[in-house]
């Protein structure tokens, strides 16, 4: 997809930034409320604030999109939301940036002509996830941010939707922000803005046996910032139409250096091309300055991961290299005036003075143009006015957001205007160019009455189904041969390996051959997490040939992937990262044909008793995967040997946290310390009314697979005691609900 022009896009997180990044050379900015924004920590906005912000930037025909980014409960998205976005649609907000399902939803219901983009939290890897929303009324897709210059060209080429690409500032290591880790460790959800940087802490490295390995530093999850600039050529290229700046917790004079350094480099290569495209040393070294974390990456664009990406030494953004300190405040004591245009708008005005005739003053922006009428003119009887008094009193526009460039009189000679009624026509004048500009932004709701969404969980006694999710053969028997078990969740490849290789063969399951046929169950075959476009082409033949395999997907990716191959949807279970947390968004699954969900892993007890649970799974053992990474732990201390292994984090407080390197999609999944297990709640959780129970392992052997799976037997024949874990765990959220 080729664009006329390319959108820098600029963060304002106040409106001092919002003018700092107006005058340094934004075409846009994106900018929260006071809730619902991925930065819930920052300064953000007053309605007034981002009403007066809009009509600034709507003069200098710029764009602002507001960000409602965060995954919302029920009592948020039904008593409060609604409300807010009407303010942002009828002051003219040019887009909404969405990463709830059920903010998606009410967006297409109540504001259907209002543009919305897919927030990065999406997790959109290819094309497949973004046609999917594309047919849901997303007009722009902002990548995941570990997608590579050849993904990103895939992206464009092959989806419906506008490609928006970060380009510069923060990462995040887990896949575009989709953690857990914040949530799970300290109550604090990074899917509602309020992340408290777990990934910026020191971990130590063990193998799978517990064995301290050498790193390069103690930050194994802190990558450097992103730098974009030298690359903005392949990415323009490419078909990206915007380019994104991190950065809504930063300074103004951060903002608008960057900024304007983006322009001015996108200012470069669209007046000369490739050719004539080079950053020079002196502006690298303003951004070096401006700040980073131990300088800067431009990972992923040409790499899946590397060591190089990450910034072992320190995690921390405030520290800065010496000889750059001083530089770096020359730069913000000037808030770079001398290189940012004047922030008012330029206009053209014609003043018609001629006796006998009333004062007539027109001023114009481009096509749009307003006339105000005065006095009639009088012959002078003592001393006229002149063609430079009248210029004086017209270029006084003071505080107006207008400055005339251009000015031109027709008057007669001899004339006598009072030259109070010039200052009047002037602010009269001014104030309805004004107002006729910024009102063409405005808009008016249409006539559709909001109504509330009631998701009551409805009264059935049915006892939840039984489902096991299993990573290796070892818990695949264990599971198979339990007779209260109902599914099985595995891998593609596992399913291959145990069930493809010996349904044939009378020996199907060795050892097991007796029972397995008395307990066959229903396969759930799971698809990646993060369904990239090399990894779809891997899977495409293996969906082709199991048309009636019931399979669960956990992203947009997966899902549009499925629905493209023809999987029908009542085929699918979708897994928790499908985030249902408001019983909209779990409504508008259903829209889509998705008869089975998952309960979300962040909401209590209490929230989860008002939510419609009957068609959902709930979590009821298992460690939680905190993170899926495209940065690999394995490569980063040169024991990468292209085999899936497991390995451990070690935080401060001594708690290891297991990795498994999965070798064939390249991702890591970094598991809780502990497990959540709500096995003793089993009563509690039927009560809720799931339509099934999930028992997840991850890196239990076998023996203790079957004590887990024996202490679920006992609580689901509703036994008055069960035996307490042998081992460490977590309520999860159950028992305590996220901020």
């Amino acid at each position: 997809m080729e664009y006329d022009t390319i959108e820098v896009l600029a963060p304002a997180g106040s409106p001092e930034i919002a003018r700092a990044v107006l005058k340094a050379g934004a075409d846009a900015v994106y900018f929260a409320g006071n809730a619902y924004g991925a930065r819930a920590y920052a300064p953000n906005f007053t309605r007034q604030e981002a009403s007066d912000m809009l009509d600034l930037l709507h003069l200098h025909r710029k764009k602002a999109y507001l960000t409602v980014n965060t995954l919302l409960k029920n009592t948020e998205i039904e008593r409060q939301l609604y409300d807010d976005l009407r303010f942002y649609y009828e002051a003219g907000v040019d887009a909404v940036l969405v990463q709830d399902f059920g903010v998606l939803m009410l967006l297409r219901e109540y504001f259907p002509d209002w543009p919305v983009h897919a927030s990065t939290q999406m997790n959109i890897v290819s094309h497949y996830g973004a046609n999917f929303l594309t047919e849901y009324g997303v007009k722009r897709i902002v990548a995941a941010r570990e997608l590579s210059l050849g993904e990103i060209r895939m992206l464009c080429a092959n989806s419906g939707a506008e490609i928006e690409v970060f380009v510069h500032g923060a990462l995040c290591v887990c896949y575009s922000g989709q953690c857990l880790m914040s949530s799970f460790l300290g109550g604090r959800s990074g899917n509602r803005g309020r992340c408290a940087q777990p990934c910026r802490l020191p971990y130590r490295v063990l193998d799978g046996r517990g064995r301290k390995i050498k790193t390069p530093g103690d930050y194994m999850l802190s990558p450097k910032d992103l730098c974009g600039i030298a690359d903005l050529p392949a990415l323009i290229e490419a078909g990206v139409c915007s380019l994104k700046i991190e950065g809504r917790m930063k300074q103004a004079a951060y903002a608008s250096t960057v900024t304007s350094l983006y322009r001015k480099y996108v200012d470069l290569y669209l007046e000369k091309g490739r050719k004539g495209y080079a950053v020079s040393e002196e502006d690298s070294t303003r951004l070096l300055a401006s700040g980073s974390r131990n300088g800067f990456t431009n990972a992923y664009f040409f790499v899946h991961n590397t060591p190089k990406m990450m910034s072992f030494a320190d995690s921390s953004h405030e520290k800065k290299q010496a000889d750059l300190k001083e530089h770096n405040e020359s730069v913000q004591s000037q808030k770079a005036k001398e290189l940012l245009p004047d922030e008012k708008l330029p206009i053209g005005g014609h003043l018609t003075a001629k006796i006998g005739e009333p004062l007539a003053l027109v001023v114009r922006s481009g096509l749009t143009a307003v006339t105000v009428f005065g006095n009639t003119c009088e012959q002078a009887r003592k001393q006229p006015v002149s063609e430079s008094d009248l210029y004086s009193k017209l270029n006084k526009t003071g505080d107006s957001p207008f400055a005339f460039r251009e000015m031109s009189i027709e008057m007669d000679e001899n004339i006598f205007v009072p030259l109070k009624e010039i200052n009047r026509l002037r602010r009269e004048a001014l104030e309805g160019l004004y107002h006729k500009l910024v009102s063409a932004y405005h808009r008016k709701l249409p006539l559709v009455p909001f109504l509330q969404m009631d998701s009551p969980n409805p009264d059935i006694e049915a006892e939840p189904a039984i489902f096991v999710r299993v990573l290796n053969e070892e818990q695949f028997w264990v599971a198979q041969k339990q007779p209260f078990v109902d599914a099985i969740i595995l891998p593609i490849r596992l399913y291959q390996a145990v069930i493809e290789a010996g349904e044939d063969r009378e020996e199907f399951a060795g050892e097991h051959s007796k029972t397995v046929k008395k307990r066959q169950k229903r396969y759930i075959v799971e698809l990646p997490v993060v369904l990239r476009h090399g990894t779809a082409e891997a899977y495409a033949q293996f969906v082709k040939e199991h048309g009636r395999a019931e399979y669960e997907v956990s992203g947009y990716d997966a899902l549009g992937f499925a629905k493209e191959m023809g999987i029908p949807m009542a085929q699918i279970h979708a897994g928790y990262r499908l985030y249902m947390m408001s019983g909209r968004a779990r409504d508008g699954f259903r829209r889509t044909g998705i008869e089975h969900g998952s309960v979300p892993l962040e909401l209590s007890e209490k929230e989860l008793s008002h939510r419609d649970n009957s068609t959902d799974r709930m979590l009821v053992y298992g460690r939680v995967p905190l993170m899926y990474t495209a940065n690999c732990v394995a490569k980063n201390t040169g024991k990468c040997t292209k085999t899936a292994s497991l390995y451990y984090l070690q935080d401060r407080k001594g708690k290891n946290f297991p990795v498994i390197c999965d070798c064939t999609t390249c991702t890591n999944m970094i598991y809780n310390a502990v497990p959540t297990d709500l096995t003793d709640k089993y009563r509690e959780i039927a009560a809720l009314r799931p339509e099934a129970v999930e028992i997840a392992f991850s890196t239990e052997t076998g023996t203790e697979a079957e004590a887990v799976l024996k202490r679920v037997q006992k609580a689901i024949a509703g036994k008055n005691k069960i035996d307490p874990p042998g081992y460490e765990f977590t309520r999860g959220h159950f028992t305590k609900s996220i901020k």
